[in-house]
């Protein structure tokens, strides 16, 4: 069974989202973040009762998020970028051909020197920012690719 829920968003997070909304799905993304902010919540509660594993999970969980902020990072790199790579590049990295790393590392180390002014710690996932990145260039393509071969 699925519950609605009604969120609130501030007029220019609405219109941003009017420009971008079809290209995810709106209700996986809130689910997601939900679900993160309540596990950490419940881990919280848990470690205040004195539980050093609740503390491992949330510390497990802190992490992820950071993560998961990389990968989006990438996922919007990817998206921002996907139409400044050359055809042949763009259709073997939208067909997961080739070896990704070797072959488009160039465009990669350029996009993920960007990635890195977003962030002033130590934590940054490159594996990560480049999955999210992959992601976003495949997105951009299945998005793009019938008025590119037409």
């Amino acid at each position: 069974m699925v519950q609605k829920v009604t969120a609130s968003v501030s007029d220019e997070l609405y219109e941003r989202l009017q420009a971008v909304k079809g290209l995810f799905n709106i209700s996986r993304v809130c689910q997601e973040a939900l679900e993160r902010q309540i596990t950490m919540e419940e881990l919280r509660a848990k470690e205040t009762a004195g539980d050093e594993q609740a503390s491992i999970e949330r510390l497990r969980q802190q992490r992820e998020e950071i993560n998961a902020k990389y990968e989006q990072q990438g996922h919007e790199d990817g998206l921002a970028h996907a139409s400044r790579l050359d055809y042949e590049s763009l259709v073997a990295i939208a067909h997961g051909e080739g070896d990704f790393w070797n072959q488009y590392s160039d465009w990669y180390d350029t996009f993920e020197l960007s990635a890195r002014e977003y962030s002033d710690d130590n934590l940054f996932d490159r594996a990560r920012y480049g999955e999210g990145w992959l992601e976003g260039v495949r997105e951009w393509w299945e998005a793009n690719k019938e008025q590119i071969e037409s």
